[in-house]
Order: C-alpha cells, then sequence, then structure tokens
C-alpha cells in the first residue's frame, strides 16, 4: 500500500560555484524525510542519482523505478543564503503537479529541509487523494562548518572508486566531528568510509579499518541509537571477530529500527547468505532492490542468491543488470559459467580488471605490478575460474598457491574469492578459516551453490569443522539449519 516516488538531483544553481554537493546533500535529507513518513516508498539514494543529467523523459525514469510520481528541483547558495526551488511529476504524464520556492539561510537549513519536505509530501497527498503524516527533517548538527563538511564527505563517499577519494572522504569527516563529537550521522559515515576503505583500497589494513570502524559507530549509536546502518556496520566488525550470531542479532536490529533504508536491508540478506540461509537472505534482497531499484551492488548480491538457488538465468539477468548499473561483477562470469556460455564468462570476468585491478596487492618485496602483469593475471583468472577445461582450472590454482605463499595479506579476497569459484577447499579453510576480514567475507556469499566445483566446498568432509571454528555454526544453531547441508540424523530440529 506504500506509493513509491524518486527525488531526482536538484540541479545546482548557475552562481553555485563547486557546490554540487550542497545540492546533494538537499536530496539526501529529502530522501530520508520522505522516507519516514508512513503509506511512502523512496527510491534510494543510489537510484536516484543513477538519473543525474538522464535524457529520458520522466515517465521512463519513474517506469523503471517504479514510482508514481518524481520530484525535481534546483538549489541556489549565495553566501549564507539558500533558494530551493522543488517540483512534483506525475510519473505517468511528465506534466507539474505542483511548483514552489523556499528561501531560507544557512543557519536555518534543517528548518528549510523540514519546508521543502513538507511542501513536497502536502502535495504528494494531494495528488494522490490520501492523508499523509508531514515529515520531520533532524537536527543532524549547530555546526554549519561541520555540516558543510559532512555534505562534502558524503559526496566522495558515494564514488567509491578513484584516486584519493576515500582517503580525502575521511579526512573531511574527521573534521567534522572534531567541529561537532555529538554529530552522529557524520561519525556514521566516517565508519562507513573506513569500511570501504578496508574494502578496497590497496595497502589498507583491513583489520585496523574494521576497528577504526567499530569505534565510529559505536560513538554515533552513543548519540542517537536509531541509526540503522549503524547497527549494520557494527554487524560486519563482529563478523570479522568469529561472532556470527552477534553480527545477525545487530543486523536484525538495524532493520528494526530502520526498514526502509536499502543498504541496511541488503546488509541483513547478505549476512544471512553468508550463513548458507539463502531463501531468507533472498527476501531482505528483493525488498532492497525494490527500495533502490538502480543501485548496481543490490543486483551484485542478489545474483549470487539466484546462483545459491540453482535459478541459473536469474543470476545471469542480475549480473548482467549490476554491470549495466556500472559496477564490476564477477559473479556474472560465475553465472555465465554455469550458463555454459563459456566464452562469455571468461570475458565478462575479465573484464572485471579494469574496476579492481589496482586493489590486488604486489608480491613482498616488488613493486606496484605493471599493467602487462596486470592483464596477465586476470586472463589466467578468467580462465581458471570459466572456462571449463582442466588445465585452467589447475594453472589458477597454482597462482594461487604463489599468491599464498608470497603476499603480506594472506587472507586477502584475491585468494579466497577465487577459491571458492575454484572449489579449492583446502585453501578457503587455511585462509576464511585464519582471518575473516571486511575483504575476505563476502566470499562466503558464494559457497552455497551445487554449481560444480564451487559445490565441493560445502561438501568437503572437513566443512563443518570449518565452520564451527569460525562461529558459523553458532549462528545455526539460532537462526536456522544451511538450506544446501543435510541436516544431521542426531541433531534436534532447530527453527527455520
Amino acid at each position: 500500500g506504500r506509493r513509491g516516488v524518486a527525488i531526482l538531483p536538484f540541479r545546482a544553481g548557475p552562481a553555485a560555484g563547486d557546490h554540487e554537493y550542497f545540492a546533494d546533500g538537499m536530496v539526501d535529507e529529502l530522501i530520508t524525510a520522505l522516507n519516514g513518513v508512513p503509506g511512502l516508498q523512496v527510491a534510494g539514494r543510489t537510484s536516484s542519482f543513477h538519473y543525474r543529467a538522464s535524457t529520458l523523459a520522466p515517465a521512463q525514469i519513474a517506469a523503471q523505478l517504479g514510482v508514481s510520481h518524481l520530484v525535481e528541483g534546483s538549489v541556489q547558495r549565495q553566501g549564507d543564503k539558500v533558494r530551493i526551488h522543488a517540483h512534483l511529476i506525475d510519473g505517468a504524464s511528465g506534466f507539474e503537479l505542483w511548483g514552489s520556492r523556499f528561501d531560507g539561510v544557512l543557519d536555518d537549513i534543517f528548518e528549510l529541509q523540514e519546508a521543502v519536505a513538507r511542501g513536497v509530501t502536502e502535495a504528494l497527498a494531494r495528488a494522490l487523494g490520501i492523508a499523509l503524516q508531514p515529515p520531520v527533517v533532524g537536527n543532524l548538527t549547530h555546526s554549519k562548518e561541520a555540516y558543510d563538511l559532512f555534505l562534502q564527505g558524503r559526496t566522495l563517499n558515494a564514488r567509491l572508486f578513484g584516486d584519493g577519494v576515500m582517503t580525502r572522504a575521511a579526512e573531511l569527516l574527521e573534521q567534522a566531528v572534531a567541529i561537532d563529537p555529538e554529530f552522529a550521522e557524520a561519525w556514521v559515515l566516517l565508519g562507513d568510509v573506513h569500511q570501504r576503505m578496508g574494502i578496497y583500497l590497496a595497502g589498507c589494513d583491513p583489520g585496523e579499518a574494521a576497528t577504526r570502524m567499530a569505534a565510529c559507530v559505536r560513538t554515533a549509536m552513543a548519540i542517537k541509537p536509531e541509526l540503522g546502518h549503524a547497527y549494520g556496520l557494527l554487524a560486519l566488525h563482529e563478523f570479522t571477530r568469529n561472532n556470527i550470531v552477534g553480527a545477525l542479532d545487530l543486523a536484525f536490529k538495524g532493520y528494526e529500527v530502520e526498514p526502509n533504508n536499502p543498504a541496511v536491508t541488503v546488509r541483513i540478506g547478505g549476512l544471512l547468505l553468508f550463513c548458507g540461509l539463502t531463501r531468507r537472505g533472498m527476501e531482505f534482497l528483493d525488498q532492497a532492490i525494490d527500495q533502490d531499484p538502480a543501485d548496481g551492488r543490490n543486483y551484485m548480491v542478489r545474483c549470487a542468491g539466484q546462483l545459491n538457488l540453482g535459478k541459473i538465468d536469474a543470476a545471469v539477468a542480475d549480473g548482467q543488470r549490476c554491470v549495466d548499473l556500472g559496477f564490476p561483477s564477477i559473479w556474472l562470469g560465475v553465472a555465465l559459467a554455469a550458463a555454459g556460455e563459456r566464452e562469455r564468462a571468461v570475458e565478462a570476468y575479465r573484464q572485471t580488471r579494469h574496476a579492481i585491478a589496482n586493489s590486488i596487492p604486489a608480491p613482498k618485496g616488488t613493486g606496484p605490478m605493471p599493467p602487462a602483469m596486470i592483464d596477465a593475471y586476470w586472463e589466467v583468472a578468467a580462465k581458471g575460474v570459466c572456462s571449463g577445461k582442466p588445465e585452467d582450472h589447475e594453472a589458477y590454482c597454482r597462482t594461487l598457491d604463489f599468491l599464498h605463499q608470497s603476499m603480506q595479506d594472506k587472507e586477502h579476497q584475491t585468494i579466497t574469492l577465487p577459491a571458492v569459484f575454484m572449489g579449492y577447499a583446502d585453501m578457503l579453510f587455511k585462509t576464511i578459516g585464519t582471518r575473516i576480514t571486511l575483504q575476505n567475507l563476502s566470499c562466503l556469499i558464494s559457497i552455497w551453490t551445487e554449481v560444480d566445483p564451487i559445490c565441493r566446498i560445502w561438501q568437503h568432509p572437513e566443512f563443518i569443522p570449518f565452520a564451527q571454528r569460525i562461529g558459523m555454526a553458532d549462528a545455526w544453531e539460532k537462526y536456522g539449519w544451511p538450506d544446501l547441508l543435510p541436516m544431521p540424523t542426531n541433531r534436534a530440529q532447530g527453527p527455520d
């Protein structure tokens, strides 16, 4: 019964200079405010911003996002003065139903945002012919300087890839919380930046990144306990400490306090998939895609889930959608290989190098890998995982052995994820079984499939001891037995 609306990126005024991040911040807060209105479902940030400068007609955008209405607008900022124009567009006809201008100053920015949110909500209520509860915009910080730094950091964090992007985002957010130590949302965002650095930034120790992330989100939760994303981030930290039960507990708590946040929803779905609870996890992944239908990362996770369920065609479709939305997906290659399309699979897997090649650390005692060496590595990797030829499989296994011997981080995702795809159980057990990190834990999402050779992982006689050692078996006791594993005859039936 929830009605769909998408807030598209607002244009920055011609005199705004480099203040596009400020206009983006207005949209972010508008999304958050309207998402709290019962009866409305608001497309997530990633989906909305996917249509920045789009040439599609409003009806096409609304159809792709599955919403009935769009909100467009502009933001002009001159000194301390702010002017916002907002327009409500009918998603079917493309006609403007309402428009208004709002003026304010930076010192009263949250009151200005609330006025815009209330104006949009009232217009939506009239258009839909229903009563809607007025939205509320929280007062995030008392400092306009801290808020400006927060907006800049959030814009950089959303980019994910790019030289120095995450480091600069962390610097800006550290300045923001130094100015206002009670700025809970800035602490959560800083934790999220540390999480991403631990995954994507070559040379960043993932253990130290997890510790910094946890410290940030605990600070935020002490200030404002209703931020669901904070619980999801802390869940990742607990997972790296082999407290998988605690991780799931936190993820469900985050969903309880913020069920309409797609970042919270996809987190709980992913963690359930890590533990082999695919059917239950897919319910949350479907919901995350409903909430944020143009976020490629959601399709990447669901692609792995489709593989786990044996839905190969659906896995290929989700993997392709992920790539079409601009995110690398080696899972597309794996899905195509499972479908028997070996040549397409090799090429799809190989293409991932354009996005994440620089995340592969060089062996000890060497400098950065030259482009030719990176290309050669990805050629061996793509054929090893996707060609189906025994000689290619054996060559890549030998490469993984070399990487495990020569790399400083012996549990790096460069080793663990291919080990899953190759069904190389012994390698997985001595890497993930030794240390789970922010970077390598995602490989667990792909062990739960009947596709050969991946299925050799969970069918291995040492798999259950491995699951007990990392804390996964404890999660089964509380949250249910994995979909694929046969129930031990000497074990009482657990919860569904």
